[in-house]
């Protein structure tokens, strides 16, 4: 054997040895491949959270212009940085990618404060619902004991704003039935203060009896507690001003329950004079709501 063909055969083992050993010092992957496979991760991960963003928030889509005017600044800043990674420019991608992650985060924080539980939801339709009803028959009393054309008209509207309303509820539209039944709280709260007006303005103060006085000073101080009650929650009054209007009220009801009293005793005369006294203190909470009557 000749020394070449020895010294070959070694050259050859060792290179073989070299061929199969595991490349332990791998070539580095470039810092605009690194950047580019990140950008396509977190592209993926907004893509997947628009999705369930969809999925979730119709309504808010149909009845907040902010909320749908973010989102889909967002999905345009998708589409722009996915344009931006066809091409390879890895700079335009990340600051298309950052601004819709940005509006991204504003939707979803968007959805948890104006979307509450659906038990939180359903209890404040209840509650709206409630009024809405209380007040539908205090518009229906006041009708019936005086007619008046664009009344009955109101009614009507209210009426099929309700119905629209519960159809809404019952295809578990919420937030849009939520909606509805507040048209028609602001529309019989409208109804009722101008009814009332009217009312307080052409009514006759001429009493065949003391009984009969009585019984209109009862109607005025429910009229009176239903207005107090419609200005507390349609308008937006400080904590403070709410206390001296709970107190007037609280005064009412005291002066009201002794007349009450004195009434079924058939001591008209001084329940009649409680009354007015009543009425006086809640006139005082109206004014103090902004609603002023004589």
């Amino acid at each position: 054997m000749s020394k070449n063909y020895g010294f070959n055969l070694l050259k050859t083992m060792f290179l073989s040895m070299a061929l199969v050993q595991p490349n332990v010092s791998a070539a580095p992957v470039p810092a605009d491949a690194q950047l580019q496979h990140q950008l396509q991760k977190k592209l993926q991960l907004i893509d997947y959270i628009l999705i369930d963003i969809e999925k979730k928030s119709a309504e808010l889509f149909a009845n907040e212009p902010m909320f749908a005017d973010s989102y889909q600044y967002c999905k345009n800043e998708v589409n722009l940085a996915r344009k931006a990674l066809a091409k390879g420019d890895n700079k335009a991608a990340k600051d298309h990618l950052d601004q819709a992650f940005i509006n991204m985060t504003y939707a979803r924080s968007f959805i948890q404060k104006t979307a509450p539980t659906a038990a939180v939801s359903l209890q404040e339709y209840k509650k709206l619902q409630q009024s809405v009803t209380e007040f539908s028959h205090s518009l229906r009393q006041t009708l019936a004991d005086k007619t008046d054309s664009w009344g009955l008209q109101q009614q009507l509207q209210v009426k099929q704003i309700v119905s629209r309303a519960d159809t809404l509820f019952a295809e578990q539209k919420m937030h849009a039935a939520k909606r509805q039944l507040e048209d028609a709280y602001r529309m019989l709260v409208m109804t009722l203060t101008r009814l009332k007006d009217k009312q307080t303005t052409v009514i006759s103060l001429d009493f065949e009896t003391p009984q009969d006085e009585c019984d209109y000073e009862f109607k005025r101080l429910a009229s009176f507690q239903m207005l107090v009650k419609m200005r507390k929650n349609n308008s937006k009054l400080s904590v403070k001003k709410l206390a001296k209007i709970d107190s007037h009220v609280a005064m009412a009801d005291t002066k009201a329950k002794r007349a009450s009293a004195l009434a079924d005793k058939r001591q008209y005369v001084e329940a009649i004079k409680l009354l007015e006294q009543a009425n006086e203190q809640l006139k005082r909470a109206l004014r103090m709501t902004g609603l002023n009557i004589l």
